[in-house]
């Protein structure tokens, strides 16, 4: 699918000090805009009649360093789970989070501290494609269509509760019958770190990762001869 941008709308009052925009990201319901600009994360209405005014500050600089650097906004990022995650200029092991990106002003609950990191990390975000776009026919990056193995199974969604969760999760998906499946659940790197077989005709799994897996994202996978269910899940400590 193809289409143009149309009604142009500029917003000059991003900082008071004109240091512009650094980050941008719209929540799940694509009403509200977030920008970061260093010292501030700013909401936008965009469903306002003049949404320049909409302007609504939701978070300023956390002062306590983490463990060594104080908690600024670069980059930004809407995550599968909802929240839009934003990193730091500096060498930081916190990233912040907005929790309830859909709520309008304060109460979208943006937290400088709200993710915690094993390793300090700065500026960057991962850089995630949209796994969920269709192919378009002609196009050269259709070919990473061929990296899929298993093109021709069939294919389910794994219900995840709770997800996020602290480590333990029940997942459910439609019964593969009389084939017994494999689970695996993969970091983003794509490397193995959990797998387990299942028995015939199972539909509900409770997977218990506490204190085994890290806090992270993870692609969790069920798979058997014709048939392959795929999810994925977040670990918070």
């Amino acid at each position: 699918m193809f289409g143009l941008f149309s009604n142009y709308i500029n917003i000059t009052n991003i900082n008071a000090i004109h240091y512009g925009s650094i980050g941008a990201a719209f929540s799940p319901n694509s009403r509200y805009l977030y920008t970061s600009s260093y010292s501030k994360i700013v909401q936008w209405d965009t469903y306002a009649t003049n949404i320049a005014n909409s302007k609504v500050i939701v978070a300023e600089p956390d002062t306590i360093p983490c463990p060594n650097y104080n908690v600024y906004f670069y980059l930004m990022q809407l995550a599968p789970n909802g929240k839009i995650y934003v990193s730091t200029p500096s060498s930081s092991h916190c990233l912040t989070v907005i929790n309830y990106p859909d709520s309008p002003g304060l109460s979208c609950d943006a937290v400088p501290r709200g993710l915690a990191l094993p390793r300090s990390n700065g500026f960057s975000v991962p850089n995630h494609p949209n796994y969920e776009l269709g192919s378009i026919s002609g196009s050269v990056c259709d070919s990473l269509t061929t990296l899929t193995e298993n093109s021709y199974l069939d294919r389910y969604t794994i219900k995840i509760v709770p997800n996020p969760g602290n480590g333990n999760f029940r997942l459910s998906f439609p019964v593969f019958g009389n084939e017994p499946s494999l689970l695996q659940l993969t970091d983003v790197f794509g490397k193995i770190i959990y797998q387990t077989h299942l028995t015939a005709w199972t539909s509900v799994y409770e997977l218990e990762l506490k204190g085994i897996v890290s806090s992270g994202l993870y692609m969790c996978r069920i798979t058997s001869e014709n048939k392959v269910a795929i999810g994925k899940l977040i670990i918070e400590e």
